[in-house]
C-alpha cells in the first residue's frame, strides 16, 4: 500500500498526483533525478488511491529490471570496464610510458560515451513502461511549464508578428496585452498541461458576467471571477466584441503552447467558435441634423476648453478635426498623423487635396501607418473647409515649422495613438473630484452641447462618439444624387472616398516601371464635391475668428 506522501496534490488542489521516489542506487541512470510524478487525472481521492496503488506495484517490478539490466547488459559491463581503462590509461601518460597509450585512451573514452548512451536508453525504456506508458520522468513532469510563462512567450511572438504576420498597432497590441495579462493573472503558475477541455469550458460560466473594466474595480482578476460567478453592481461585459477578443485570446495562448510542443492537443479550440451576439451589439447611428447643429454652432469654438489657460496645440487640433471628418468620413488617427507635405494640389484636376498613407514617418519620427491597405488615399479637401480657412491654416503651419511638421503637433498617448485625447475630449465622460473630496463626471464637448451620447431602442444600445462622424458622412452619401448620374452613390465610389476595407479598387496605380505611384480618383472627387451640410452655419465658421477669440485672447468662460 502506497503512503500518503505518494499522492499529491497540484497547487490549485483540482488534481491528484503519484509522486515517483528513485532509489538512490538508481538515481544516476536518471540523470541524478530523486523523483518524478504521474497525473492521475482525477480530483476524487479515493479514484487517485486506486490509480496509485496499481502504479506503485507496477514501479517496484521496473526498479527490479533496471538493476538486472545494469548486472547482465554487456554495455553496461563495457562502460565499467572502459572507465578501468581510462584511469590506467590517464596514469600511464602521467609517468611519460608508452605513447600507444593514448590511441587506447580515445578508444575507451569513446566506449564510455557509447555505454553511457546505451544506458541513458534504458532509463528511458524503463520509464516509458511505468504504468503501461503513463509515467513521465521528462522535465516537464519535474519542471512544469507555467501557464504565465507559455502566455508571455506568446505575447513576445505577437508583438514581432501579430495576428496577419506583421506587427501589430500599437492599439491593437495593446487591448492583447490587456486580455494576455487577466488570463496571467487568473491561471499564473497553474501547469499548462494540466487544462482539460472541460475546464476551459469552465470559463463560459463567468465571461459573460465579467464586470468591465475589472483590472481597475478590483484587485486581481480572481476577486472579478468571484465577482462574476456571485454578482455584482457593475456593466457586465454580455455578449459583445469584448468577450470574444478575451475567449479567442485565450485560445491563441493553448494554440500557441500547442505548437511549442507544450501540450499536445488544444483543449481551447471550441473557444473560436463563440461569436459575438450581434442581436446584442450596440448600434452606431449617425449625427442627426439636430445633433450636428449643436456640434458645429455658429459660435463653434466655445466651449472647446475649460479652464482659463488654453493650450493652442489641443484647441488647434479640437477646431480642425472633427470638420476634417465631417467632410471626409476620415478616420481620427488617420487625419492626426498628416503632416504639412501630405497637403497638395492635383496638377490633372486643380483640386487640392491632403494625403492618407502607410509609408514614410509622422511629425514625431514613428511610422505612418493605416487600418488596412485600402485606407491609402488621396482626399479632396471641399471648398468649405477652404473657405473656414484651412489652406490658409497649412501655410502658417508650413512658414513657421515647415514641411516635415505636423499638422496637429498632437503627443502620443494611451496605445502610442495621437488621437486619443480628442476622441476623450469629444466624446468620454471625465471623472471629477470637487473641493470637499466628492466625486462627479462630466460629460465631453458634445455632450455638454446636448447631444446624447448613448440611448437604447427597443432593447437593442446604441452610442455616439467621434467615429460617428465617419458613418454620418457615409450616410450622408448614400442619401445623395450623383451630380452627373442623378443615380444613387454606389458603394465603391464612396469606399474611395472614405477609405473603406470593402473596396478592392484602392487608389494605388502601378507603372510600368513598377514605381508606385497615388492618383486622385475622380469618384473621390465627386463624391466629396456632393457632400454638403447647407443647415449648418458654417459661413460663420472661421479660422481667423477663432483665433482671435480663443488662441490670441484670455480664454472667456
Amino acid at each position: 500500500m502506497p503512503k500518503p506522501q505518494f499522492l499529491v496534490r497540484n497547487r490549485h488542489n483540482s488534481r491528484y498526483y503519484f509522486r515517483g521516489h528513485i532509489p538512490i542506487d538508481l538515481r544516476p541512470h536518471f540523470g541524478g533525478k530523486a523523483e518524478f510524478r504521474v497525473s492521475l487525472g482525477t480530483s476524487d481521492k479515493a479514484a487517485a488511491k486506486r490509480k496509485a496503488l496499481k502504479i506503485w506495484v507496477e514501479l517496484q517490478a521496473t526498479f527490479d529490471h533496471i538493476r538486472e539490466a545494469i548486472l547482465t547488459d554487456n554495455s553496461a559491463t563495457q562502460r565499467l570496464q572502459g572507465q578501468l581503462l581510462i584511469e590506467k590509461a590517464k596514469a600511464a601518460l602521467a609517468r611519460g610510458e608508452n605513447k600507444s597509450l593514448r590511441q587506447q585512451l580515445q578508444w575507451a573514452e569513446a566506449d564510455a560515451k557509447r555505454g553511457e548512451k546505451r544506458a541513458s536508453q534504458v532509463a528511458r525504456d524503463a520509464v516509458t513502461a511505468l504504468a503501461g506508458g503513463q509515467a513521465t520522468c521528462s522535465e516537464s513532469a519535474v519542471t512544469p511549464t507555467p501557464f504565465g510563462q507559455v502566455a508571455r512567450e506568446y505575447m513576445n511572438q505577437y508583438k514581432r508578428v501579430g495576428g496577419k504576420g506583421k506587427p501589430p498597432a500599437p492599439s491593437t497590441l495593446g487591448k492583447k496585452q490587456e486580455k494576455v495579462d487577466f488570463w496571467i493573472g487568473l491561471y499564473g503558475e497553474r501547469q499548462i498541461h494540466e487544462f482539460s477541455k472541460a475546464d476551459i469550458g469552465k470559463v463560459l460560466d463567468f465571461i459573460y458576467d465579467l464586470p468591465a473594466n475589472s483590472s481597475k474595480l478590483y484587485e486581481s482578476p480572481a476577486k472579478a471571477v468571484e465577482a462574476a460567478l456571485n454578482g455584482h453592481e457593475h456593466k457586465s461585459l454580455n455578449a459583445g466584441k469584448t468577450v470574444v477578443d478575451y475567449l479567442h485570446s485565450l485560445a491563441d495562448i493553448f494554440k500557441f503552447s500547442c505548437g511549442k510542443g507544450y501540450i499536445e492537443t488544444n483543449p481551447a479550440t471550441h473557444l473560436y467558435e463563440v461569436k459575438q451576439h450581434t442581436e446584442t451589439a450596440t448600434i452606431k447611428p449617425p449625427f442627426s441634423n439636430d445633433d450636428l447643429l449643436k456640434i458645429f454652432p455658429a459660435n463653434y469654438g466655445d466651449g472647446f476648453q475649460r479652464n482659463r489657460n488654453p493650450d493652442p496645440v489641443k484647441m488647434t487640433a479640437r477646431f480642425w478635426l472633427p470638420l476634417l471628418s465631417l467632410f471626409s468620413g476620415a478616420r481620427l488617427e488617420e487625419l492626426c498623423q498628416l503632416r504639412v507635405d501630405d497637403v497638395a494640389t492635383c496638377s490633372e484636376s486643380n483640386v487640392p487635396f491632403y494625403r492618407i498613407t502607410n509609408e514614410g514617418e509622422a511629425h514625431d519620427g514613428q511610422a505612418k501607418r493605416t487600418k488596412n491597405k485600402n485606407s491609402v488615399r488621396l482626399i479632396p479637401i471641399h471648398p468649405r473647409l477652404i473657405e473656414i480657412g484651412f489652406l490658409d491654416f497649412v501655410e502658417e503651419r508650413r512658414a513657421c515649422n515647415g514641411d516635415s511638421a505636423g499638422l496637429f503637433a498632437l503627443k502620443r498617448g494611451e496605445g502610442e495613438r495621437m488621437g486619443k485625447g480628442v476622441s476623450h475630449w469629444f466624446s468620454r465622460q471625465e471623472k471629477r473630484t470637487s473641493k470637499d473630496g466628492g466625486v462627479y463626471y462630466i460629460g465631453g464637448y458634445m455632450e455638454s452641447k446636448g447631444v446624447q451620447k448613448t440611448g437604447e431602442v427597443g432593447s437593442k444600445p446604441w452610442s455616439k462618439s467621434f467615429h460617428t462622424l465617419r458613418h454620418t458622412l457615409i450616410n450622408h452619401l448614400r442619401n445623395q444624387k450623383h451630380p452627373t448620374t442623378g443615380e444613387e452613390f454606389t458603394e465603391e465610389q464612396i469606399d474611395q472616398l472614405t477609405g473603406h476595407k470593402k473596396s478592392q479598387s484602392g487608389v494605388n496605380l502601378y507603372t510600368q516601371d513598377g514605381l508606385k505611384v497615388m492618383k486622385l480618383r475622380k469618384a473621390a472627387i465627386t463624391a466629396a464635391m456632393a457632400v454638403d451640410y447647407d443647415f449648418l452655419p458654417l459661413d460663420r465658421i472661421r479660422w481667423e475668428n477663432f483665433k482671435s477669440e480663443y488662441l490670441q485672447a484670455p480664454h472667456r468662460r
